[in-house]
């Protein structure tokens, strides 16, 4: 008989934590969901909200601010006597103060989003490592991607961006420790993984009455929790109804062909994403091939790389090179050019000034 989950969601009585308790508890009502709430009253409410709604999973409330330390500890300690285990937690905090519009200040930006996120992590892993399929799920936000901040239209806001690139970086160091951990078996690592909802139309967000629903924005959340598909210390969104990964960063290299001139490579090292750019020109190559745009070379196709995700195939368009391939330099993703300008065959220099 398989054990039921146990599921534990920070901040559940509203916005997005409540999302993602609705919409997990609808999808799998086997599972016991540990609600937490700064506000016991607030959390009771949307527990009963919930049944009302015909909702049958079993839930219970826990008082928790997870910027405090001693209540972490106490919440830890009540979860492992009560429960002696733990599935999955999802971590999700964000004050008014630390909306989009009032990031306050770096400090207490990277306390909520980065220090109490690790203090959760830490308290709780003991009772992970006894779960068979233990995860951890925290909250950033697209403004967390180098290589989307670089490459994207969006917000310029630098020090909740900032706070949120720290939590990617302490959510991929928490994987690589548990990927190094000789100790325990390959299917008992915690798998980490962060994920960006998207602009959601809740009360702390200021663009809320243009967001989208919570429930929306939980699904990337719940689609991790019920699948074992997706590799931990990733980086996810829901988006036109499928999971999508989301780049890390961005690696360059500079392609230099004997004849002269050049072309910049940028490929995500963990995703599906290319910027190549010329002389005066550039353009992004994404998931979806692009209409031809005079002077630049064309998508014509996916091309599988080992070790790497999906990347953009090339084609040769009307006086521009022909890319026969793609070569591994150092780790990076190189393109062989040739053509009647660009003679080259295959041999590439990184450019370490970029």
């Amino acid at each position: 008989m398989t054990t039921p989950k146990t599921i534990l969601i920070t901040g559940a009585n509203k916005g997005l934590g409540l999302g993602i308790a609705q919409v997990a508890a609808t999808r799998d009502p086997s599972a016991h969901y540990i609600l937490t709430s700064r506000n016991v009253e607030a959390g009771e409410k949307a527990i009963q909200d919930m049944k009302n709604s015909g909702i049958e999973a079993s839930f219970e409330l826990l008082q928790l601010d997870i910027t405090n330390d001693a209540e972490i500890l106490k919440a830890a300690e009540y979860v492992t006597t009560k429960h002696g285990k733990l599935d999955g937690k999802s971590i999700y905090r964000r004050d008014k103060n630390s909306s989009l519009t009032l990031v306050g200040n770096l400090a207490e930006l990277l306390s909520v989003n980065v220090t109490s996120v690790y203090c959760m992590c830490e308290a709780f892993r003991p009772l992970l490592d006894r779960s068979s399929q233990p995860k951890v799920i925290n909250i950033t936000s697209g403004l967390g991607s180098i290589a989307n901040t670089l490459n994207t239209k969006m917000a310029s806001l630098p020090l909740y961006g900032v706070s949120k690139v720290a939590l990617n970086g302490l959510t991929a160091h928490l994987q690589a420790g548990e990927n190094t951990n000789k100790d325990k078996a390959e299917g008992s690592k915690i798998r980490f993984y962060t994920v960006a909802p998207g602009v959601l139309n809740t009360t702390l967000v200021f663009l809320h009455n243009k967001g989208k629903d919570p429930a929306v924005g939980a699904e990337v959340v719940v689609q991790l929790l019920m699948s074992d598909e997706y590799p931990g210390g990733t980086q996810w969104e829901f988006k036109d109804d499928k999971m999508q990964e989301i780049p890390w960063e961005v690696s360059w290299i500079r392609l230099e062909p004997e004849s002269g001139g050049w072309i910049w490579l940028g490929v995500g090292t963990n995703s599906r994403y290319a910027d190549i750019s010329g002389p005066a020109q550039s353009y992004t190559l994404g998931d979806s091939p692009l209409e031809l745009t005079a002077g630049l070379l064309q998508v014509t196709g996916i091309l599988e790389v080992t070790g790497l995700r999906e990347v953009p195939a090339l084609r040769e368009v009307t006086g521009l090179p022909e890319v026969n391939g793609l070569l591994e330099v150092n780790g990076l993703l190189a393109v062989a050019a040739r053509g009647p300008n660009y003679m080259n065959t295959g041999i590439l220099k990184s450019d370490p000034n970029v």
